[in-house]
């Protein structure tokens, strides 16, 4: 049996606008999820002992039910895996990106305005992350991301989300 995915909270100087992000495998399972801390956030009333963490997971997993099903896959409707923005009606955008095997990265942000293509660049290297994790001889497939390595990485792919 493998372990839950846990999920830190991480404090900065210079925040970036994205606020939390997850990486989800072809059914739904979390392998790596990560929530910021943002001053320039606030939280839409949450509901009663809910906190910023919790609430940014349930948004985050809320988007899943905008990505394409098994029935046709996110690579069919985009040449790239990209599907923009999953959930417009939400007070954060979350932009998605599905691979040809079923991962989807979800990336929460404060801000609807971010250039798309620097997005799109920056989840293909997210991908490309996890792709290096794969490769590692220690990491056992489809269970959470404990890669102290691979969060760091994800931190610096972050700042560069302007």
């Amino acid at each position: 049996m493998s372990k839950p995915v846990t999920s830190e909270v991480v404090a900065e100087s210079n925040p970036s606008p994205v606020v939390a992000l997850a990486v989800v495998n072809y059914s739904n399972r979390p392998l790596f999820t990560r929530v910021y801390e943002h001053p320039d956030w606030v939280l839409p009333s949450p509901r009663t002992g809910e906190t910023r963490e919790q609430q940014l997971h349930y948004l985050l997993f809320r988007s899943l039910d905008f990505i394409p099903g098994q029935g046709k896959s996110a690579r069919e409707m985009t040449a790239d895996g990209y599907l923009g923005c999953v959930n417009p009606q939400e007070p954060l955008p979350v932009f998605a990106y599905v691979t040809n095997t079923g991962l989807k990265i979800l990336l929460a942000t404060t801000s609807r305005g971010i250039n798309d293509i620097k997005l799109k660049e920056i989840l293909r290297s997210i991908h490309k992350l996890y792709i290096a994790n794969l490769l590692n001889p220690f990491y056992v497939y489809n269970t959470p991301v404990s890669s102290m390595k691979f969060a760091n990485k994800l931190d610096e792919l972050r700042s560069l989300v302007q």
